[in-house]
């Protein structure tokens, strides 16, 4: 299944404007229409509201709190489908706070990853003859730095790594060696 792009989002977007529009204006009318419960209409018209920006937003867990919250089976599928499809894109990662956490595609600018960050090292030391050199491990490094990188392999390890950017770099790395390796 391809990547969702932004053009992926429009029902994103209509989901938390009719909420805004029309679904805490109607909250609001029952409330003042209402005899008994009122004040149940108007904190439902608030709760709603509240977590319609947080949609525009693009907050994953606004998203699926608003759609538990409709009471909706027919909906819970539809945006449970929607929402699974979404879960990790980067646009929703930023807006669910997240950002700082992953990145999608590493560039020139990024900071490396620290010793802290590396995956811990083998138990048994692989024998030099055996496998990519560390002259092949250095270069495929060098890619990922420059920003030079094979992006259809990073993204297979992306999503395979479910958005982690140390594991990420780790595979395309190792990857990355091999084929060196056998050039």
């Amino acid at each position: 299944m391809g990547r969702v792009e932004d053009g992926g989002f429009v029902w994103w977007r209509i989901y938390g404007w009719l909420g805004l529009i029309v679904g805490v204006p109607y909250m609001v009318f029952l409330g003042v229409t209402a005899v008994r419960f009122s004040g149940l209409y108007f904190m439902a018209a608030a709760v709603g509201g509240f977590i319609n920006v947080f949609i525009l937003q693009y907050s994953r867990t606004a998203f699926l709190w608003a759609t538990i919250l409709s009471l909706n089976p027919l909906l819970w599928i539809i945006n449970g489908i929607y929402l699974k499809k979404r879960w990790n894109h980067p646009k929703v990662l930023q807006g669910s706070g997240k950002a700082m956490e992953v990145q999608a595609y590493p560039t020139s600018s990024d900071t490396p990853l620290t010793q802290d960050s590396a995956p811990p090292p083998p138990s048994k030391p692989i024998p030099p003859s055996v496998g990519p050199s560390n002259e092949d491990f250095r270069l495929a490094a060098e890619e990922v730095d420059r920003g030079d990188y094979d992006r259809g392999l990073w993204e297979r390890f992306f999503a395979e790594t479910d958005g982690d950017l140390g594991k990420t770099r780790a595979r395309y790395v190792a990857r990355r060696a091999a084929q060196i390796a056998s050039q």
